[in-house]
């Protein structure tokens, strides 16, 4: 029985180093230190965002409600913008200046270019960067833009990966994330660094279960020899 403990704890103590609480805040996740665990594909479909919380964007005066998503691992930053949550009145995608601060750093990012795009169109855009480490196209940049016209109205769904190393932004597990951008809504899209609570229970439980294999047996045979 004291084995099968052992062993449990010895379980708990490594898969404590894969777990990482996504606080289901207004508009704020973790960080997480795998590449892409969220399984987002840049492809147009949108169907991998699904279950993540979207925050709604938009000032009071704003009929046509936005909807975004901002998400993290160590390597990418994801988002995904609804130009109209409800899908009603013409909603085509904001292209210029959304605002990224990483690490302290400012960075402007811009999608190029939607014109032109017909109803039920998936296309390809641009991500342009602005900042204090990159500046121009960044090539190793995913970006997909999905267009619907109804009525003669346009609505529009973005969905990018934008690498850290594409745009030389430094990247640890403790820095926050966040994207503003004025012509969409006053809401920011947040994303806050893993805590180190999880690893460090986790290295606690391995710690306390590898003692109680290797020591506790030696200690009882000790035990014995004295007794006798």
């Amino acid at each position: 029985m004291r084995k099968i403990f052992f062993a449990l704890l010895i379980v708990l103590g490594i898969s404590s180093f894969s777990i990482s609480t996504v606080v289901e805040a207004e508009s704020t996740t973790n960080i997480k230190t795998a590449n892409n665990i969220y399984h987002i594909k840049i492809d147009g479909k949108f169907s991998d965002w699904d279950d993540t919380h979207k925050t709604d964007i938009g000032y009071d005066w704003d009929k046509i409600i936005k909807q975004g998503v901002l998400l993290a691992d160590d390597k990418n930053m994801y988002m995904y913008i609804n130009m109209s949550k409800n899908n009603n009145g013409d909603a085509p995608l904001q292209e210029n200046t959304y605002k990224f601060t990483i690490a302290n750093k400012e960075y402007n990012v811009d999608f190029r270019s939607v014109a032109g795009m017909k109803n039920n169109e998936t296309k390809n855009v641009r991500v342009d960067v602005w900042g204090p480490t990159y500046n121009g196209a960044v090539k190793s940049a995913d970006a997909k833009v999905h267009r619907t016209i109804k009525n003669g109205h346009i609505h529009d769904i973005l969905e990018t990966r934008i690498p850290f190393a594409g745009i030389k932004a430094p990247v640890a597990a403790s820095q926050d994330i966040t994207m503003y951008a004025t012509n969409l809504g006053p809401q920011k899209l947040k994303v806050t660094g893993g805590s180190t609570g999880p690893v460090v229970l986790a290295i606690i439980g391995f710690a306390i279960a590898l003692f109680a294999v290797i020591k506790v047996p030696k200690m009882r045979k000790a035990r014995k020899v004295i007794n006798k």
